[in-house]
């Protein structure tokens, strides 16, 4: 959801932290792994809110360049898909994704994530949103139809 690495991992330790401070709170109606991800969400979703308020835009995934020596890493033939024009097909497809998805609204974005990416069921995904199964389908719907839009030229 943050697209920075270094983001992520601050927002993951401030996430556990606040699980075991809070931990007092949980009421076990859900399972333990949709509250961290509740708690994880919105953190996130705070992160960016925070990101907004200072008109900071959100970083690139960053690249790996391979210039030097120290980062040439050797790769045995292998299967079709390590084929290097394969490779970059899909390292090309992965920042075309990544910036499409970038473009959503915070909220589109966590929940295309969590059920495209993730796996998520519909209820799941509604217990953590805290909205009803008609409104994660009817979100879901809309974040997938503009992520169509955004993807209609590369296709």
């Amino acid at each position: 959801m943050l697209s920075d690495r270094e983001d992520a991992l601050d927002a993951a330790q401030e996430v556990f932290l606040s699980a075991w401070r809070s931990l007092a709170q949980f009421r076990g109606e859900a399972a333990l792994s949709t509250w961290l991800l509740r708690i994880a969400a919105n953190r996130c979703l705070n992160r960016i809110r925070r990101r907004k308020s200072l008109s900071e835009h959100e970083a690139p995934w960053p690249e790996i360049s391979g210039e030097t020596d120290d980062e040439i890493i050797f790769q045995p033939p292998g299967a079709e898909a390590d084929r290097p024009d394969r490779l970059a097909e899909t390292t090309e497809l992965g920042e075309i994704l990544t910036e499409a998805l970038a473009r959503l609204d915070p909220g589109s974005r966590w929940m295309v994530l969590l059920s495209d990416v993730e796996g998520f069921s519909y209820e799941e995904i509604a217990s953590l949103a805290e909205v009803p199964v008609g409104t994660v389908k009817s979100r879901l719907h809309r974040a997938r139809m503009a992520m169509r839009r955004l993807l209609s030229p590369v296709a």
